[in-house]
């Protein structure tokens, strides 16, 4: 049995990109099969002139307050940096199958010492841990003001319920006064996660904590970065606003508010590059629920990833001039 996860490991370390590549793709040529074409690219054709430079701007924005909530939970570093490390990135989006990956790049392009390094890492981990938290808590309310039938009513109230304790869990230890037990516990699970080889860049699991620690000793910085995080979240819902207004379709701010979390926690699932794919379905078939089109609804879903693409293309320049 060893041997056997051992050699399903190496195989999915070798192919595992590609695979998820395949399945973003296989995703988005049977949403293509399915929905009008003729509507699809009407659709597209109708968007107005600056919808796309508001679309880059509010891109731009949602990582720019990623970048700040990173910066205030580590303590001693620049923000220009930062900014500048996380805009030069974009394109290992499309280029590593995993955002976990991503961040420990980002960590690696900006340190400057060990002890730096391991500051970094503890930011990104309570970074994403407030994230995900907010996230679950605003998708347990979303759930809550359904009332659209998107989820049946026998698991409406359960579901919820669970969502938010299971968010706000989270949000408790990193508020208030966590104990050394159970970070410790969390790092170690987080650790193991990473290839031996990545486990010795990164360093001993106790310096780690102790990184973990020092860096939660700060709680106007976690309350900051919490608030930041419902921001976020606030821009991301006021997207579907947005394509409400180009592709002329009425949606609701719950309506907003649900599609944008659910979409997020689809996108979360490991079978695709970067979401592409996955998140496009599950916006496509929420939205259908709405009575909107899905040819609108994946005319809209793939109607950001021009500007996604430009921003990969540009960090990808940066990337080559530094080498």
């Amino acid at each position: 049995m060893p041997g056997s996860l051992c050699r399903l490991k190496m195989f999915w370390q070798r192919y595992g990109y590609w695979i998820k590549l395949a399945v973003s793709g296989a995703l988005l040529v049977l949403l293509v099969v399915k929905v009008d074409t003729k509507l699809l690219m009407q659709s597209v054709r109708s968007l107005p002139w600056w919808y796309m430079p508001v679309a880059a701007w509010m891109y731009a924005l949602a990582q720019t307050i990623a970048t700040i909530r990173w910066w205030l939970i580590s303590p001693g570093t620049r923000l220009g940096r930062l900014i500048y490390v996380t805009f030069s990135t974009q394109h290992l989006l499309f280029l590593i199958p995993s955002s976990l990956t991503t961040d420990v790049v980002r960590v690696v392009e900006s340190q400057s010492s060990e002890h730096d390094s391991l500051s970094r890492i503890a930011g990104v981990v309570i970074d994403k841990v407030i994230g995900l938290s907010i996230l679950t808590v605003l998708f347990g309310i979303a759930v809550w003001l359904d009332n659209d039938v998107m989820v049946p009513k026998t698991v409406q109230q359960p579901l919820a319920i669970s969502a938010i304790v299971l968010g706000l869990i989270p949000m408790l230890v990193i508020n208030l006064q966590p104990s050394k037990t159970v970070v410790s516990r969390i790092v170690l699970n987080l650790y193991r996660v990473f290839p031996s080889r990545t486990r010795a860049r990164l360093g001993l699991v106790d310096d780690i904590t102790q990184s973990l620690l020092t860096t939660l000793s700060y709680p106007i910085r976690t309350l900051s970065n919490t608030l930041l995080a419902v921001l976020g979240q606030v821009l991301s819902a006021a997207t579907y606003l947005l394509f409400g207004l180009v592709f002329g379709f009425s949606i609701t701010i719950e309506q907003c508010l649900f599609v944008s979390t659910a979409a997020q926690l689809f996108a979360l699932l490991p079978v695709g590059i970067a979401g592409i794919g996955v998140r496009d379905a599950s916006l496509v078939a929420m939205l259908a629920s709405f009575g909107i089109s899905p040819s609108v609804a994946f005319a809209a879903s793939i109607s950001g990833y021009p500007v996604t693409v430009a921003f990969a293309a540009g960090a990808w320049v940066m990337s080559m001039r530094r080498r």
